[in-house]
């Protein structure tokens, strides 16, 4: 069997993974989603996609990512080389282990441009799985786009989730310390203590630039 050639930081992976699935649980249990932890599974795995393409196309896409550890947006350099995407990738392997739909959904949806006013049922959860994306801390790879339009699409969703800012405001204040406490509990690795604390701080810095940026 050949190598398999692990570009991705499982550690960093690992950790946003669990933060969004906290998150996405949170968000869930906010607006009587009604099943928490399916919202829980579907953030836990919705990065899959990523894993595959790792797999499957070792060369392209470790220059893939060097990129997007630079700040370049990796859905963006995913259609380019390949007309599709690691969320739409993630669906298709889960459909084929048979998971339920909505999961399914919730993956190869979550990174869709979601509208103003659209609260339909079936697009609750990838909205869910998107909202809690953004307000993840821990981020995969080193640098993070910044995106000027990440405070109002997050405010967009809140409402077509029909969640109070408030209540969205609180999640993020308490996702930090629940993400450390459930790694443990799971016994997954999400690094050291110091790591933690520098992705914690660049997190605060990418927030605050965005904000400067938005109020030039």
């Amino acid at each position: 069997a050949g190598k398999w050639n692990t570009t991705i930081d499982r550690t960093r992976f690992w950790r946003h993974s669990l933060e969004v699935a906290i998150a996405c649980r949170e968000i869930a249990e906010a607006i009587k989603y009604g099943c928490d932890e399916e919202a829980f599974v579907a953030g836990l795995i919705h990065d899959i996609g990523l894993l595959v393409l790792e797999k499957s196309f070792p060369e392209k896409f470790e220059r893939i990512w060097l990129e997007a550890e630079r700040g370049e947006s990796i859905f963006e350099q995913e259609e380019r080389v390949w007309e599709s995407n690691h969320a739409r990738i993630g669906r298709f392997l889960l459909e084929q282990w048979n998971l339920p739909e909505v999961i399914c959904q919730a993956v190869g949806y979550y990174h869709n441009e979601f509208s103003p006013g659209n609260n339909e049922p079936e697009f609750r959860l990838p909205q869910i799985v998107a909202l809690a994306d953004i307000i993840a801390r821990f981020s995969i790879t080193k640098a993070r786009p910044l995106l000027s339009s990440e405070q109002e699409y997050k405010e967009i969703l809140c409402t077509n989730l029909k969640l109070d800012p408030r209540k969205l405001c609180e999640i993020e204040k308490a996702l930090f310390g629940k993400t450390v406490q459930e790694a443990g509990f799971l016994e997954i690795e999400i690094g050291s203590p110091d790591d933690l604390m520098v992705e914690a701080n660049r997190s605060e810095e990418h927030t605050s630039e965005l904000q400067s940026r938005q109020s030039i």
